[in-house]
């Protein structure tokens, strides 16, 4: 759950933190491709894109909560309710049962993982 990399941004801090704050009041409507997302990391980011993808994951995992050592989603509307698109939400959903899945499968081999819970501190980093 670490934001990306603030190093790959082609703009300042304050150009992020003013194009996170109109996505924020307007509550449009974000979408971009997760898999070109990825592939590109390395590749410096435009500040509206970094901003779209902070903003959505802010969105999607202010409804995440730590329960039994496992992350539930436990938004009610689903992608439309939080102005995601129906792919990108379906890219956090499975993302988040990925993690799941990797702590369970290492619970199964004896192994001891600890997720952190998902707290303001970190929801808030997001939108600086």
């Amino acid at each position: 759950m670490t934001p990306l990399p603030i190093s790959n941004v082609k703009s300042s801090n304050n150009d992020l933190s003013i194009k996170v704050n109109q996505l924020l009041k307007t509550d449009t409507l974000i979408d971009f491709d997760v898999n070109s997302a990825v592939i590109k990391a390395d590749k410096p980011i435009a500040t509206s894109e970094y901003a779209k993808m902070r903003v959505a994951t802010y969105r999607f995992y202010r409804h995440v909560k730590l329960i039994d050592g496992i992350y539930i989603y436990q938004g009610k509307g689903g992608y439309k309710a939080i102005n995601l698109s129906e792919h990108l939400f379906s890219a956090f959903t499975n993302n988040l049962n990925e993690i799941n899945k990797a702590v369970s499968n290492a619970h199964a081999k004896g192994e001891k993982i600890e997720l952190p819970e998902v707290t303001d501190e970190y929801l808030n980093s997001l939108l600086k």
